[in-house]
């Protein structure tokens, strides 16, 4: 098997099953004709992977940027959109709970969470009970394995939860019965339990699994409950009730008498779940619900680390030499959806919304072109101008009227103020929508039902209202793109794994990969079997040439014979 590789740097060779000769003529073999000749093939080849090599690592570098742009994506995201209730950190709060009793921690008596977008406000509540379950026992029994000679049926079952039948057997002891009870407890909601009172006595407790439940008994026959003592001599009023089952009862906002099945309370104030955990009559918790400005702060910290793990990209990939040229490390050196990138994620955080900007709230950027936080500031920025914060990172729009609000905004950049016009019907049904801009152009906007929307096509498309009035209105809006919005809707048509511009680059290159590496493998088809005919020509005339060449030094030896005998 001959095998002739590329004389230059290259990596590509040729490979053939015939044997090539290494007899010298002139200075050269047929390795070194054969090579020759094969060499401009090899050539190509090396081209082509050299193409192939620096395409994948432009990949990779994309790929390296698609993941970036899409934790900046992610971070922007977060701070962008007041309208989505669900992810926006400025739609969270927090609670803090204080004691009119100092002797009393306020955290002891309830827990709370609140829901994104609640109202924010101050709350009184007064714990004076706790809901509890109902807990009843039998009567002291001196063993827990003994046969009991009880025979006899009872059903029990918790109010609000399904009835189960025991069957009891005079060969049942006192665990027997516990573990019949305990059977069912996925249905009945009661649990059985055995208390040792002492060494020798023994004694079975029913417990309710939900809070101010009765626990529910009847006797079908027998009278095994009431010999246990369990109940009465009616076989199912209980005879010694531990705990009764009973309500959560408080007062909130100076409104007794608030009754609850659980501690667990979600409908008293809206938006807020309050669990309590002790009952303290004579003390006033204050709750006071406020916007969660530690989630905003680490939304903020976590966008000003995602920018900077992206501008430390660009900046790798713009990186020059001395004399000028791109450095080793600059893959994406030059590459204009980089550059268009960069710059419209580096103009958006210049930018001043309403009268704030990100050096206002303690956000600069320092020598190396990143940010950098003062976290006092923007602490202090987050307590005294909330609303500012909001409006410099969100897409946000104010109303002149309660009668019109922004329910969604999709992809729209709008800035600015416009007049929504709504013409109504005498029955309240709107019949025309436009918007006219503080240039006096007039747009005609699309409405369904209550929902009016800017046409697709139009400077305010995207954007959707909410209508509730009933006659004809006009109303000033003023609408405002904030810094994470304006990142967000530069980052998102890039990053798109599916139809992102980044991806149609990476997409682009992996398709000339593969029609590259088909090209290289027909030509190095080509440059084998090219190969494979030289060696087998050259070997044929050099066969040719040794059999002249023994022809001639036979030729020469008779021609010598004949002379000696001349």
């Amino acid at each position: 098997m001959a095998s002739v590789s590329s004389t230059s740097s290259s990596s590509a060779s040729v490979t053939s099953s015939q044997s090539s000769s290494s007899v010298d003529r002139s200075g050269l073999t047929v390795d070194d004709v054969v090579t020759a000749k094969v060499q401009p093939y090899l050539d190509r080849i090396d081209s082509i992977n050299s193409t192939i090599t620096s395409n994948e690592a432009k990949v990779s570098a994309y790929q390296d940027m698609q993941k970036l742009l899409t934790n900046l994506e992610n971070a922007a995201d977060a701070l962008r959109d007041p309208l989505d209730s669900s992810s926006d950190v400025f739609n969270k709060r927090s609670a803090t709970l204080t004691s009119s009793d100092a002797s009393v921690t306020a955290s002891n008596v309830m827990s709370v969470s609140v829901d994104a977008g609640t109202t924010t406000g101050t709350h009184t509540v007064t714990v004076t009970q706790l809901a509890q379950s109902e807990r009843i026992a039998s009567n002291a029994i001196s063993s827990r394995t003994t046969a009991l000679g009880e025979t006899g049926t009872f059903t029990i079952g918790e109010s609000g939860k399904s009835i189960a039948t025991i069957n009891v057997t005079s060969d049942m002891s006192l665990n027997d019965i516990v573990t019949a009870i305990n059977k069912n407890t996925s249905t009945t909601g009661v649990t059985a339990s055995l208390v040792a009172v002492t060494s020798s006595t023994y004694k079975l407790v029913l417990t309710g699994g939900d809070t101010n439940q009765t626990i529910n008994m009847s006797t079908s026959s027998g009278t095994v409950l009431s010999d246990l003592g369990i109940t009465g001599s009616d076989g199912s009023t209980a005879a010694n009730v531990l705990q009764q089952a009973q309500p959560a009862i408080l007062t909130v906002d100076g409104v007794s008498g608030i009754e609850r099945d659980t501690n667990e309370i979600d409908d008293v104030i809206d938006g807020v779940t309050m669990d309590l955990t002790a009952a303290s009559p004579g003390t006033t918790i204050t709750m006071k619900i406020g916007n969660d400005t530690s989630s905003v702060s680490n939304a903020i910290e976590t966008f000003v680390e995602s920018y900077n793990a992206w501008r430390e990209f660009v900046a790798q990939n713009q990186a020059t030499n001395s004399d000028g040229t791109a450095s080793s490390s600059a893959t994406l050196f030059g590459d204009s959806t980089l550059r268009a990138i960069s710059q419209a994620v580096d103009s958006s955080l210049t930018s001043i919304v309403g009268s704030t900007s990100l050096g206002a709230i303690g956000i600069s950027v320092n020598s190396d072109n990143e940010l950098e936080i003062d976290s006092d500031t923007l602490n202090n920025a987050l307590s005294s101008n909330f609303s500012d914060v909001q409006q410099l990172f969100s897409y946000t729009a104010s109303s002149s009227s309660t009668d019109l609000k922004l329910v969604a905004h999709g992809s729209s950049t709008y800035n600015g103020t416009f007049t929504v016009n709504v013409t109504t019907d005498a029955s309240g049904n709107i019949t025309g929508a436009t918007a006219t801009d503080s240039s006096g152009n007039t747009t005609n906007l699309n409405y369904s039902g209550s929902i009016i929307s800017g046409a697709s096509g139009t400077a305010y498309a995207g954007l959707q209202f909410s209508f509730s009035g009933k006659q004809s209105e006009s109303i000033t809006v003023n609408a405002s793109q904030g810094i994470a919005d304006m990142i967000y809707q530069a980052t998102d048509t890039a990053a798109d794994t599916s139809t992102g511009s980044v991806q149609q680059l990476i997409s682009t290159l992996q398709e000339t990969d593969s029609t590259l590496t088909s090209k290289a493998s027909d030509i190095q088809t080509q440059a084998n079997n090219y190969y494979s005919y030289l060696l087998d020509y050259y070997g044929r005339l050099e066969a040719q040439i040794s059999a002249a060449n023994q022809e001639a030094d036979l030729l020469k030896q008779m021609l010598s014979l004949d002379s000696s005998n001349n």
